[in-house]
């Protein structure tokens, strides 16, 4: 329906007695459908402002920095590279690459390698375990891993050089988390001189 057509029957329905009413829905209406930035608000602002300041807190408590709840450093040299044993537990998509991405920030190599497959050449291994749960995010529609507990730790030969763990905070704001944010403070305690 074009605009001149819907004054026109605005024209004839007021002449009917149905008024102007009717009209200014379907002007709405027409203008929402044809304007692709129209906003249409629902019968009940009440929960849509709970849910925009719920989706803000949210937000911003994943800007914060991740904490490391504890860590364990033996003094040791950093070693220039480590060999990191995959773990088939962690369903997370970016756990290594953002694992990977935080020790070459270090300036550490890795390579992994499944476990008890690393060749002896690899003095220095990284093992790492997660608490995975699944949940929905706060505007999504399908359920999505995010991790509740990590640990690291740092051997070299078999003794322990440094470990470094996480766990979510008590309100879970971090639980959605980009997982570099979570594992970043792990890898600088790991290392940290």
């Amino acid at each position: 329906m074009t605009f001149s057509a819907l004054l026109e029957f605005r024209r004839k329905n007021e002449i009917r007695g149905y008024g102007v009413k009717l009209f200014s829905y379907q002007l709405v209406f027409v203008a929402c459908t044809a304007m692709p930035g129209c906003m249409i608000m629902t019968p009940t602002p009440t929960a849509e402002a709970v849910q925009i300041i719920g989706s803000a807190v949210t937000t911003m408590a994943s800007l914060a920095p991740a904490s490391s709840a504890s860590a364990v450093n033996h003094d040791y040299a950093p070693p220039p590279s480590v060999c990191i044993e995959w773990n088939s537990r962690v369903p997370i998509d970016d756990f290594i690459p953002s694992l990977q991405n935080e020790l070459k920030r270090l300036k550490v190599d890795s390579r992994v390698y499944d476990a008890g497959m690393a060749p002896n050449s690899c003095t220095v291994m990284l093992n790492y375990s997660a608490k995975v749960e699944w949940a929905k995010p706060l505007l999504g529609d399908d359920y999505a891993p995010y991790i509740t507990a990590l640990s690291l730790s740092l051997r070299r030969n078999g003794s322990l050089l440094a470990s470094s763990s996480y766990q979510i905070d008590d309100f879970g704001y971090d639980r959605w988390k980009a997982t570099r944010k979570k594992v970043g403070p792990l890898v600088d305690k790991l290392f940290a001189r």
